[in-house]
């Protein structure tokens, strides 16, 4: 082969190379900046479901022992759904003769009963769920009322 042949194949594959790098960051770009714009949504949407976002509403409380977690408001075909976990976290079984959710906004207050006449063992979890038929994204704050 000669040097010239050489030189030509070298350029040839410096030239691919070139091209195959160039793709790949143009790659990374693109998947970057869809993860950005994405994560600055305001709600989430999924199939006409909207998610709060509001943290002071989904973070994780605590209602005298009782931690109550995994909290989350969302709306679905024309309904406003909150569910979460209530968890005893103690040594002991504990009695709950009412428990309630008090869902505050600008225009009133909600208070609904979400556990009755109930004993929630110790290191047990109780799911719970609580449905509106409005839509209850504008809830400002949350909270609890416990009767033992």
């Amino acid at each position: 082969m000669s040097k010239k042949n050489n030189d030509e194949i070298n350029r040839k594959k410096i030239l691919l190379l070139s091209i195959i790098v160039i793709a790949f960051i143009i790659s990374i770009i693109f998947i970057v900046l869809t993860i950005n714009k994405n994560n600055n949504k305001e709600e989430f949407k999924i199939e006409g479901i909207e998610v709060t976002k509001n943290k002071d509403i989904i973070k994780d409380t605590k209602v005298d022992i009782l931690d109550i977690t995994n909290q989350i408001l969302y709306n679905r075909n024309k309904e406003s759904i909150f569910s979460g976990i209530i968890n005893n976290n103690t040594e002991k079984d504990l009695y709950v003769k009412e428990l309630y959710i008090i869902f505050k906004n600008k225009q009133d207050d909600q208070k609904v009963l979400i556990v009755k006449d109930t004993t929630i063992k110790n290191n047990d979890k109780l799911p719970f769920e609580v449905s509106f038929d409005t839509n209850e994204l504008n809830t400002t704050k949350i909270d609890y009322e416990i009767i033992k």
